[in-house]
């Protein structure tokens, strides 16, 4: 369990005058660098997660469903829907993707 000291009125004091060694003494960087590390490390489980069990199983339906016959008129307008609903989880993939480079 991680314990910070901090001093919010040392924070306040020393930021608007940009003394960065007081500002980094009153603790509250490090605190930030912390939570932020927290979000960070959820958004990095759920991008892996995604990537490993999603991703893959997306591109698996996509690879069936193009080595399939042709299909038949009736069938084609559901198709279309996969598809569709394929493409967005792809952009989906990309965008996560593109946020952690």
């Amino acid at each position: 369990m991680e314990v910070f000291c901090v001093s919010n009125t040392t924070y306040e004091k020393y930021s608007k005058k940009g003394n960065t060694e007081m500002v980094h003494a009153s603790g509250i960087p490090e605190l930030r660098k912390f939570c932020h590390t927290i979000t960070a490390d959820a958004k990095l489980r759920e991008a892996k997660h995604f990537l490993q069990s999603t991703l893959s199983s997306l591109l698996g339906s996509v690879e069936l469903w193009s080595s399939a016959p042709p299909p038949k008129p009736e069938v084609e307008v559901s198709q279309h829907g996969f598809i569709r609903h394929s493409l967005t989880d792809l952009k989906r993939a990309v965008q996560i993707v593109a946020y952690f480079q």
